[in-house]
């Protein structure tokens, strides 16, 4: 590779890195308390600190909170760090989008677009300043894109021979991506799912040709459910380690023995365990769902009702001290960049025309598995606009994917002319999105829709 092509090969990504940690961790304590459901999440990371398990009833696996718990460990129990972990984990995830870009694109400057993209959004920036899951869990749905596409494109290129070939090692960690991801919020299982399906017909269908059909599932399963099950399950059980060890201290131990004496042999704990998920299933299932910021999935790309994790205002309500100026309020909207995804909504025909006049089977498999992360919310009723955070990377990559139809210079510029509007919308909302406090008319001007109020 010549040197000039070397440069632009390692300055790109740094540059990329650069602009997402900067808008991630700088003045990350900024907010100094514990806000919206950090007040579930930090505390469960610092029980996992103190204790090994959680104190109160968990709402979703361990392995989002081992994170947090990560930066509490390092750091102490402060804003800062029990926001760190999340902080990184969506500062990398824009890494991993440029990667995925990369083997998705075929091109460097398209691939630091999509990812400067997700480096602005404003849900992909909030989710990532406050303790929550939802930046963690996209790190490790991006991860295993990345991996996918990568195995996808290896596989591509080996040539069939008659001696079975087992999975690369792309495979194995995308698998063990897609275990954690699971491990921090079950919403990421129909992702493993369709993986599962996408790889197997894959590995099937290109084992076909010499080979008898029985042959070619046979080793087509085999390089499919050992990466893509076995260690996605292995990883998520494994990431109990911590209950199982320390049952005694847990929720779970102190509901099935209330008097705290009762025996915690291996068996308990491993009853205890499918207790656990039984509780957690039961609890999602009868979850209440009255709360003024839930919405309905189809109107979460169109971001008709963000989420207020934050508010301040002076003077306040109650006649307790102000922490922002008189006449002023401060707040964090949860929100995407509404260049990224008006656009990408825009530009989903010019996306389909893509996989139509390509046939390209890595964009399939991206839309396969985005919508793995969607659809499912379509029949469970309503949820909260964060739950998009996953999905940043998938929609700046199809957005980007889908320019490509666009004629002439047009398919060059587009890209870099939506993201030249995405960061005018970011110096714009940067207030509504970092909790600066704001006058009552400025404050208005940035509530872009009735709804956001």
């Amino acid at each position: 590779m010549p040197a000039r092509r070397r440069w632009v090969a390692v300055t790109i990504p740094l540059v990329v890195l650069a602009v997402a940690g900067l808008l991630r961790l700088v003045d990350l304590g900024h907010i100094d308390r514990i806000q919206f459901d950090e007040s579930y999440y930090a505390n469960d990371a610092h029980a996992l600190v103190e204790r090994g398990v959680e104190i109160e009833r968990p709402a979703h696996p361990p392995v989002g909170k081992w994170v947090l718990a990560a930066g509490i460990a390092m750091l102490g129990f402060d804003p800062v760090g029990w926001r760190i972990g999340s902080a990184v984990a969506g500062t990398a995830m824009v890494l991993a989008t440029y990667g995925a870009g990369l083997l998705l694109l075929r091109d460097r400057w398209l691939a630091a677009a999509a990812a400067l993209l997700v480096a602005v959004d404003g849900l992909a920036i909030t989710t990532s300043r406050i303790a929550m899951l939802d930046a963690v869990l996209a790190l490790f749905v991006s991860l295993a894109l990345l991996l996918l596409l990568r195995h996808h494109r290896l596989r591509a290129r080996a040539p069939v021979t008659g001696r079975f070939t087992p999975a690369g090692p792309e495979l194995w960690l995308a698998g063990v991506a897609l275990g954690l991801a699971v491990g921090t919020k079950w919403s990421a299982a129909p992702m493993l799912a369709v993986a599962v399906v996408l790889v197997g017909w894959t590995e099937v269908r290109r084992r076909r040709p010499g080979r008898g059909v029985g042959r070619a599932v046979l080793e087509g399963g085999v390089a499919t459910v050992l990466p893509l099950v076995v260690v996605p399950v292995t990883v998520y059980l494994a990431s109990y380690g911590g209950f199982l060890l320390n049952y005694t201290d847990s929720k779970v131990y102190e509901q099935r023995c209330p008097e705290l004496d009762c025996e915690a042999s291996v068996s308990e704990r491993v009853a205890g365990l499918v207790f656990h998920h039984r509780d957690l299933y039961r609890m999602h299932r009868e979850l209440e769902h009255t709360h003024p910021y839930r919405s309905s999935a189809p109107t979460w790309p169109i971001l008709q009702r963000p989420v207020l994790s934050y508010l301040e205002r002076c003077p306040t309500t109650d006649d307790t001290p102000c922490v922002v100026p008189e006449g002023t309020t401060a707040r964090v909207v949860m929100v995407g960049n509404p260049a990224l995804w008006w656009t990408m909504l825009a530009a989903l025909p010019l996306v389909a025309w893509q996989v139509v006049r390509r046939r390209d089977r890595a964009l399939i498999g991206v839309l396969a598995l985005a919508a793995s992360l969607y659809v499912p919310w379509l029949g469970l009723g309503r949820g909260y606009l964060f739950y998009l955070a996953p999905l940043v990377p998938f929609a700046a990559l199809a957005l980007v994917a889908g320019t490509r139809s666009l004629p002439g210079r047009a398919a060059k510029v587009a890209p870099w002319a939506v993201l030249a509007v995405a960061v005018a919308l970011l110096g714009f909302l940067f207030p509504i999105w970092y909790g600066i406090p704001l006058d009552a008319d400025a404050t208005d001007a940035r509530l872009l829709l009735d709804s956001w109020r």
